[in-house]
């Protein structure tokens, strides 16, 4: 899945990742000590994202919740989810520390989701206390349809129906789509023909002979999304069938006796069509003069 990441570290701001479907917007609501009346501790100095991953780093804080100093003791801290009270996460930290890293996976993929930090110190004594407060915003946007592929005639294939039916690849997870298609003689779409339908199938009629023609598609799925276009697809249309040849005259060739006002006849057939002719008569075999 291709991922687009744009980090932003600060003390408190806002990053945005955009991660296939879900983006997850990240911000420190609170450095230091929002639970605890402590002026001094550690607080919430940076976050950053990696999908649906949160990176955090906590550093030792002095009074006014400014980074400062060491931490003086070691112990374990949990980051909790504030709606739930639930730990995500535990992590120990050591004394003579300066910061510490840490990450957490969110699963959300809609709304706002808060997490703070409880910390557990062992020494001297056993304390408890919760610092900082962070904001992970879920926003999920529909997938929209494939971009349309594969069509079918093949692009640049020659041969083809006057009246084909155009199909093409596009899906749509959990969803169905439909089309707008454009077709023309003209690779600009300088004119060009407007059909739309469900599906990924567009039938089109009378087309001319020999001709080719240029098409594209778009998607729109049932989600209320649209795909991008398709590139621009050709083909070229079955070159125009001559009549047979005339032949079988009646009369036969070289007959005699024939009437002064004769009916002439002959074979001659067009594949799906019919036919017309032009003929000449003449007494003379070159038709140095003829009757048209």
């Amino acid at each position: 899945m291709k991922r687009k990441l744009l980090i932003i570290l600060v003390c408190i701001g806002w990053i945005t990742v955009v991660l296939g479907q879900t983006t997850y917007t990240s911000s420190i609501s609170s450095k230091c000590n929002n639970y605890d009346t402590s002026s001094t501790g550690i607080m919430l100095s940076s976050v950053s994202n990696s999908g649906s991953t949160v990176s955090i780093t906590i550093a030792k804080a002095a009074s006014g919740c400014i980074q400062s100093g060491t931490f003086s003791s070691s112990g374990t801290m949990d980051i909790i989810d504030n709606s739930t009270g639930s730990s995500l996460k535990s992590f120990s930290f050591s004394s003579g520390a300066s910061t510490i890293t840490t990450t957490f996976t969110v699963s959300h993929t809609s709304g706002t989701k808060q997490y703070y930090i409880s910390r557990t110190i062992t020494s001297p004594s056993t304390f408890t206390y919760k610092t900082g407060l962070l904001n992970v915003v879920a926003t999920t946007t529909a997938t929209p349809p494939t971009t349309p592929s594969s069509p079918s005639p093949s692009n640049g294939s020659t041969g083809q129906s006057l009246s084909p039916t155009l199909s093409w690849s596009s899906t749509l997870s959990g969803g169905t789509v439909s089309h707008d298609l454009y077709y023309s003689t003209s690779s600009t779409f300088a004119t060009s023909t407007f059909l739309s339908g469900s599906g990924i199938t567009q039938a089109i009629s009378g087309l001319a002979n020999g001709t080719t023609y240029y098409w594209k598609v778009i998607s729109y799925g049932s989600n209320g999304t649209t795909s991008s276009w398709s590139p621009v697809w050709s083909f070229t249309t079955v070159a125009a069938t001559p009549p047979t040849t005339p032949s079988s005259p009646s009369p036969s060739d070289g007959s005699t006796g024939q009437s002064l006002s004769p009916t002439l006849s002959w074979s001659s057939t067009l594949s799906g069509g019919t036919v017309s002719h032009d003929l000449y008569y003449s007494t003379s075999s070159t038709f140095a003069t003829s009757t048209f």
